[in-house]
């Protein structure tokens, strides 16, 4: 039996965790999220005065703490210096904890991956820690990872570069892949010349041998994950969150499990229409003689520990926003992490309107869509896309883990370049891109060097080597009344007011300045005297008319054009008709799209 101290301290551990799991979620969680953690927490969260698996993870996680309160930053690889010297001054009240560990003590049981690149000192593990010293970010951000693994005596442990912690046990710092041999080759062939630019480039391969990511960490296994209505059922991720370690931080606010259990619409699970992988799927809006505001918000969440409560406000929050200054809800369509089977209820006079959620892992779809709005001419006044994803370090976005393997492949990522390709020479008025994500500054940037992007405003949350806090920026965007007031001021207030991230802008040929003088819904801004309320909704918001003289002359021009790249083409050499070919028939599929 434990000691009287010592029970009373246990007891004031199970108060503080409950006081923790109750205050947090009263904060910024649902209903149905605070009961399903308070029956975690009455079951499961609490320690017993006498667990030596609580008085390990204690014990593991002090460790690593230690561990990155003791770094040199002038000798640190892994991060920049100003994340070293961030991690210097973070107190344990900041810090999330995760870890894998094995009850029954066996070692070598766990294996860990990333989704963005291998690590090394790959193979099984003892046990995992990952100190998360950014809570309020978004994920990408700097996760610190450890390995803890078995040995015989402190000298082995030595031996292998790694800290020992007592009881037989090592602990290594987890390193991406690789990248220490790439930053000491830089570094070795880096001359004074190139100081300026190679001081950049390092910095960019720094942030790049970041981990951004909490690993997949599951037990190791011969078999291959079960495969269910074609889809697989993947790994069971063993690093969890420890709300119970006295001393550090609440854990994040997740989306209640049964919510993220699975992909609502799988295509090979669901045969309907409305989980084709197809613009069909979305139901497109783009009518004749009509012009229309449209949106596309798109928020990925890669899983269950980066998909969080926040994320799904920021979605409706955003949505309503939008419908506020006359966007028709029909013409907003919503991707999100691996959807939601209730979209977005609204009261519209008598009846209720269901705005539905579409999985973000619906790529194929979502593209189609995207290049549809743009594709036909007329068919889009203002588009505004919203991103809200977690991002790697060159601003590619992670929709969803579909087949949960921990790895990120083609169809579950959204890069810079897919986006930018599908809204290439955009036939809507205006294009607006608000993004809230972290390393989100890569997209200004690209905006800035294109030309093909000339009527594309990207309002980024900040630089293209900073992270996204919180909801700070959606929140900012979403209070306002957008009425009378420009994008490029509403920019500016925000970035005058932002902390953490100095935001970003970026367009074709503004310098830097801001976008033209236009409301969110295409509508001129600064006009004295002001429109009223019904010249907004008459001219500007929502859907207005195209005369009929302006749509037939541009839909004939659109058609002589097409005859005259067809003629073009039946000219050219056998081996170039082949090649245009080609081209004409993914020419024709994106004038398919925009004609359907």
């Amino acid at each position: 039996m434990a000691p009287r101290g010592t029970a009373r301290m246990y007891m004031y551990i199970n108060l503080l965790v409950l006081y923790k799991t109750v205050y947090g979620f009263l904060l910024n969680s649902s209903t149905e999220s605070l009961n399903e953690t308070l029956l975690s927490a009455a079951t499961t969260s609490a320690p017993s005065a006498d667990s030596p698996e609580y008085l390990t993870r204690l014990r593991w996680a002090d460790s690593a703490f230690t561990y990155i309160k003791s770094l040199n930053c002038t000798e640190v690889y892994f991060t920049s210096p100003r994340e070293c010297n961030h991690m210097l001054n973070v107190r344990k009240r900041n810090v999330v904890v995760y870890i894998a560990q094995e009850e029954d003590s066996i070692d070598g049981e766990f294996v860990a991956m990333l989704p963005d690149s291998g690590l090394s000192r790959a193979g099984t593990h003892h046990g995992v820690v990952a100190l998360d010293p950014h809570p309020d970010a978004n994920f990408g951000h700097l996760v610190i990872v450890f390995f803890i693994d078995k040995v015989d005596s402190q000298a082995d442990c030595e031996r292998t570069k790694g800290t020992y912690i007592g009881n037989d046990e090592c602990m290594k710092l987890a390193l991406k892949h690789r990248c220490r041999n790439a930053i000491e080759r830089h570094r070795r062939y880096n001359t004074d010349a190139d100081l300026i630019s190679s001081s950049r480039q390092a910095r960019k391969m720094v942030r790049r041998c970041e981990i951004n990511f909490l690993p997949l960490v599951h037990k190791q296994t011969s078999q291959e994950p079960a495969v269910v209505d074609g889809i697989s059922q993947g790994y069971e991720q063993a690093l969890v969150c420890r709300e119970d370690l006295l001393d550090y931080s609440l854990c994040p606010s997740l989306r209640p499990s049964n919510e993220t259990l699975n992909l609502v619409c799988n295509p090979i699970r669901d045969n309907t229409r409305r989980c084709e992988t197809s613009h069909e799927a979305v139901g497109t809006r783009c009518e004749q003689f009509e012009s229309c505001d449209q949106a596309v918000l798109i928020s990925g969440g890669w899983n269950r520990q980066t998909s969080l409560t926040r994320h799904s406000e920021n979605i409706v929050n955003m949505y309503q926003l939008l419908r506020r200054n006359g966007f028709q809800q029909s013409s907003i369509k919503i991707f999100f992490a691996n959807g939601m089977h209730r979209g977005i209820q609204e009261e519209t006079g008598a009846e209720s309107v269901n705005t539905e959620i579409f999985p973000a892992a619906m790529k194929t779809s979502m593209r189609f869509h995207i290049r549809k709005l743009c594709g036909r001419p007329h068919c889009v006044d203002t588009l505004v896309l919203y991103l809200n994803s977690p991002s790697r370090t060159d601003g590619t976005m992670l929709l969803w883990d579909v087949n949960k393997n921990g790895k990120v492949e083609a169809d579950e990522q959204y890069t810079i370049d897919e986006l930018l390709d599908d809204i290439k020479s955009c036939k809507a008025r205006s294009v607006q891109i608000i993004a809230d994500q972290s390393f989100s500054g890569e997209l200004s940037k690209a905006v800035r060097k294109s030309n093909d992007h000339s009527n594309v405003l990207a309002f980024s949350s900040g630089k293209e080597n900073e992270y996204s806090y919180m909801s700070t920026f959606t929140d900012y965007w979403t209070r306002l009344d957008h009425s009378h007031i420009c994008t490029e001021d509403v920019f500016q207030q925000i970035k005058n007011t932002m902390l953490k991230s100095t935001p970003d802008f970026g367009a074709k040929g503004h310098d830097n300045e801001g976008p033209g003088p236009l409301t969110i819904f295409g509508a001129p801004c600064n006009v004295d005297p002001p429109f009223s309320a019904n010249e907004l909704r008459l001219w500007y918001r929502g859907c207005q008319n195209v005369p009929t003289e302006v749509w037939l002359r541009t839909f004939f021009s659109v058609q002589s054009a097409s005859a005259n790249n067809d003629n073009a083409a039946s000219q050219l050499p056998t081996s170039s008709a082949d090649n245009a070919n080609t081209v004409q028939q993914e020419s024709h599929i994106e004038e398919s799209l925009a004609v359907t």
